[in-house]
């Protein structure tokens, strides 16, 4: 119902991409269909004779609408549109970004050189994007809640892409807006699913006309990680798993329905609160963690550690757990740059697969015995 109420108000929109073609009395001419996306929530994208409308929604509330573009390919003329609708002409050429996921997925297809400017340009991991930083070819741009408007303004970029926040301090891309920069909003990262948040590599290579490219590149993608999916869920042992660290007194773990919580079940795993029913992390008790945990097999994403040694200094207690005594302690910071940036949070997006395949790897070690981790370490 809610594909059929969207499509109703596009209908409803007007706008024509041809002037030189005759249009209906509703303005809407030669609507050819919706491109297929198999798991993202968070956008459509339409196809007209010409163009194609992009629609942004909250990927965990489809009846949200945030954000509409036309995109207009070069040569084509410029159709009269009603409303508010954000119109580009494609493909873009320079482009600036606020995310290190950003760069992830402009790097999986290619378009890195377009890269005119990056939010917290040192915790770059890609070595390309890294050299051309050094050049002086893409530019610091500021961090959330401090942009250099000035700096960005003066690189004259087609487009930002932004994500929305839900916090007015650091919500950027009404701030943009307001001083005559188009925005792209990208909120990948609200996706519930690891295939639905590297699935928006489709959303972004629509504004670069490289959509072909962007199918044919998911699509090795998901062939891969249903594959390794396959095979781990098939396993007859599920290793239990717990996560996390306590942070200034306060340990959160990842509700069943969240994100974390999909690629541990993907991965064949026994995740300890995988009945709880929230979609995002929710603070618990240290000692309900002691009586639930103690004897787990695994403990994955143990904060900023490095080493057990780490864990023990965090608190003497935490080397109660069987998993710490066992040397069963995985982080996923084995890319990180001399600043701190992490390459799982940057090209682990768009490479689900190979997170998916890390974890089979650690939870069941029998599989892929001549691979190496790609983003997870085991802490020494």
């Amino acid at each position: 119902m809610i594909r059929i109420f969207v499509l109703a108000v596009v209908t409803a929109l007007l706008f024509s991409c041809n002037p030189k073609e005759k249009t209906n009395d509703a303005g809407i001419e030669h609507y050819n269909k919706d491109s297929a996306l198999h798991y993202a929530k968070g956008f459509l994208i339409q196809e007209y004779a010409g163009c194609k409308k992009v629609i942004v929604r909250h990927p965990q509330d489809t009846t949200k609408i945030l954000a509409t573009y036309i995109l207009i390919p070069e040569g084509v003329d410029t159709p009269k549109i009603a409303g508010t609708d954000i119109i580009f002409r494609i493909p873009l050429k320079k482009i600036a970004c606020v995310s290190t996921t950003h760069v992830g997925i402009l790097e999986k297809l290619n378009l890195v050189n377009s890269i005119v400017g990056i939010s917290g340009t040192k915790y770059i991991y890609d070595a390309h994007v890294k050299e051309l930083i050094a050049d002086g070819r893409i530019a610091e741009l500021g961090i959330e809640g401090s942009f250099d408007f000035e700096k960005i303004i003066s690189l004259q970029p087609d487009a930002i892409i932004t994500y929305q926040y839900d916090d007015p301090a650091y919500d950027a891309f009404g701030k943009f807006n307001a001083v005559g920069l188009k925005t792209i909003l990208n909120n990948e990262y609200l996706e519930l699913t690891p295939l639905g948040q590297a699935e928006w590599i489709k959303f972004i290579a629509s504004f670069f006309d490289v959509s072909e490219m962007a199918d044919s590149v998911f699509n090795v993608i998901e062939n891969s990680y249903q594959t390794i999916k396959e095979q781990a869920i098939a396993l007859e042992n599920q290793p239990t798993v717990f996560t996390g660290l306590p942070f200034k007194g306060e340990w959160t773990v990842p509700g069943g329905n969240s994100f974390a919580a999909i690629y541990l079940a993907d991965a064949g795993a026994n995740y300890l609160w995988k009945d709880d029913s929230r979609t995002g992390n929710f603070p618990i008790a240290f000692e309900q963690v002691i009586a639930t945990a103690l004897s787990a097999e695994y403990w994955l994403h143990a904060g900023a550690s490095k080493t057990l040694n780490d864990i023990a200094k965090a608190d003497s207690r935490l080397t109660s757990f069987d998993a710490w005594k066992t040397g069963n302690v995985f982080n996923n910071n084995k890319r990180v740059n001399e600043n701190g940036g992490n390459d799982y949070w940057e090209s682990g997006i768009v490479n689900p697969n190979l997170v998916l395949k890390d974890l089979v790897k650690i939870l069941h070690p029998e599989l892929f015995t001549s691979d190496t981790l790609t983003y997870y370490t085991q802490l020494k």
